[in-house]
């Protein structure tokens, strides 16, 4: 650009007569309006560091500092929307407005010659986000055929980008001669014993079979120990008769067991509810303590899985009313990407149907 343009701050944005605007249009900032171009807040606050424009109210002249402390008075989200509409534009991409904060299009893609790939999405990493609110805008960008892009700006300005989609795990297809095997059948009725907050089944021939044939438990010499959300999946298909400890004088049934395992773990039924829909995904669900989610889930079929086996995913489940400290967000989405898995969140809903929403760490 030559030399300065003028602008007028008018409300929330910047207006740049037509003629005086052609420059700036070249460059893909701003957007037609009647009487010229219109600068949003961030584009115009850019273009003045920048020093090819000037911004005029009544006749005054702003500086970037009065500037940029109006337009922050008036958008409680300016300051990081400047932030990062700075760093992306100072590193290639062409940005819009768009419903979520900002359209995105991919290096070397520009409006009126490329599709945009990307909705973006800013929030600081202070804020307390509900799960809904993401969803919504991943719904957003699913509906305009879009990525959506999660900005999380910390307290030192500095910026993690992560890619949120809707996901459907999937068991791993087999091929060439096991394509066509059988679902293993499992067993009936076999007795298990409760002790406190685990289940034992001591027969040495079932508990072998029970672990081969769906990875279940831990052999614990040669008996089978079950977790809680195992036992309570084994009682609901009735290959387990659960007696309590002590006593052979009659069963538990499943709401009794379930109560039991309320009083042992307060977010059993959350969890119960992901472990049994993955389990009918035919993937298989252990424990994922380890990794700071609540199972480690495996995609290759529930046969005689080893310990060479890798589990793909991390799954935590969260009511759809929960609201996410971010510093946790960042913290598990860190932990799977070092650990070669991928973690979602198995969001529980009101009716019982569950989404699952994957998180991937991006680089910009």
């Amino acid at each position: 650009m030559s030399q300065k343009i003028r602008g007028e701050l008018e409300r929330r944005s910047v207006i740049v007569p037509r003629g005086a605007g052609e420059e700036l249009e070249n460059r893909n900032f701003g957007r037609h309006v009647g009487e010229g171009i219109k600068l949003t807040l961030v584009e115009a606050a850019y273009l003045i560091h920048k020093e090819k424009i000037e911004i005029l109210e009544n006749g005054e002249r702003l500086g970037f500092e009065t500037f940029f402390g109006r337009a922050s008075a008036s958008d409680e989200n300016f300051t990081r929307r400047y932030i990062v509409y700075r760093d992306l534009r100072e590193r290639g991409y062409h940005i819009q407005p768009s419903p979520t904060d900002f359209r995105i299009y991919p290096r070397g893609g520009q409006p009126g010659t490329a599709q945009s790939k990307y909705l973006l999405h800013i929030i600081s990493e202070r804020e307390r986000t509900p799960i809904k609110k993401l969803l919504k805008c991943v719904e957003t960008a699913e509906n305009l055929k879009k990525e959506l892009i999660l900005a999380i700006v910390d307290e030192e300005s500095d910026i993690t980008f992560y890619k949120l989609k809707k996901s459907d795990p999937k068991e791993k297809k087999e091929t060439g001669k096991r394509k066509n095997r059988e679902t293993p059948t499992l067993p009936n009725g076999v007795k298990a014993t409760l002790l406190r907050d685990r289940t034992i089944i001591w027969n040495p021939k079932i508990s072998e079979e029970l672990h081969n044939q769906g990875f279940y438990g831990k052999l614990l010499d040669e008996h089978l120990q079950l977790s809680l959300v195992e036992t309570a999946y084994l009682l609901k298909n009735k290959t387990i008769t659960l007696y309590q400890e002590n006593t052979d004088k009659k069963p538990l049934t499943q709401t009794e067991f379930t109560e039991l395992a309320e009083r042992i773990e307060p977010d059993f039924k959350l969890k119960y509810q992901s472990y049994e829909d993955l389990r009918k995904r035919k993937l298989t669900p252990k424990t994922g303590f380890k990794f700071g989610a609540h199972f480690r889930t495996y995609t290759e079929p529930t046969t005689n899985i080893d310990k060479t086996t890798h589990s793909k995913y991390l799954i935590h489940a969260i009511p759809s009313t929960h609201t996410f400290q971010l510093s946790d967000f960042s913290r598990a989405a860190r932990l799977a990407h070092s650990v070669r898995k991928h973690i979602m969140y198995a969001i529980v809903n009101n009716d019982n149907t569950i989404t699952y929403l994957e998180i991937i760490r991006k680089k910009m």
